[in-house]
């Protein structure tokens, strides 16, 4: 169905004064609590219909859903999302702020999660015990080194040089000449 709504090929200024539709929050019940309206204002230049298209977004709308929702055309959503810098950090840091709550609730879910391991472990449960062990790496065995010494040796003399090409680059970085004075030296 074609959006024919003359808001969505306004810019986002001439939309402000124009009141969303409805009907989308009203059938599917009342959404979680985004922040509100006044507040996506306070710390953006979005403009009034761009802050209800986020709102709707981060209700857990659709693209299509959210931009009924904030009276606009689905292609206006993507091209505020692809084209302006504002609209797309906001969305973006909207997007950091759920991924950053989503990690605190699973790592606050680790020590339960590690006693339903041990339990199951000592209840005899084999696969999950392989699992464990898989993830931790336990299962893939070290590649063997050479067998031939003057390999080792080369390989030693490598590690060698790329360890003090590592403290001279974090000394150049540093700022300390003594990086620049050792590489003379041996020279």
């Amino acid at each position: 169905m074609e959006n024919t709504n003359p808001i969505s090929e306004r810019s986002p200024d001439e939309t402000e004064t124009h009141a969303a539709p409805a009907a989308d929050s009203a059938a599917s019940g009342p959404p979680p609590s985004p922040p509100e309206l006044p507040v996506l204002r306070s710390q953006s230049s979005l403009s009034i219909i761009q802050c209800r298209a986020l709102e709707q977004l981060m209700t857990g709308q659709s693209m299509s859903a959210a931009a009924r929702g904030a009276g606009v055309a689905r292609a206006t959503l993507y091209r505020w999302l692809n084209e302006d810098a504002d609209f797309r950090a906001a969305h973006n840091a909207w997007q950091k702020d759920t991924m950053a709550a989503a990690r605190s609730s699973i790592l606050a879910l680790t020590e339960p999660a590690i006693r339903a391991v041990a339990a199951a472990l000592e209840a005899g449960d084999a696969k999950i015990g392989m699992t464990l062990l898989k993830s931790v790496g336990l299962l893939t065995p070290p590649a063997p080194g050479s067998t031939d010494a003057e390999d080792v040796k080369k390989e030693q003399q490598i590690e060698q040089k790329r360890k003090e090409t590592n403290l001279f680059l974090a000394n150049l970085e540093a700022g300390f000449p003594e990086g620049r004075k050792d590489r003379a030296e041996r020279k």
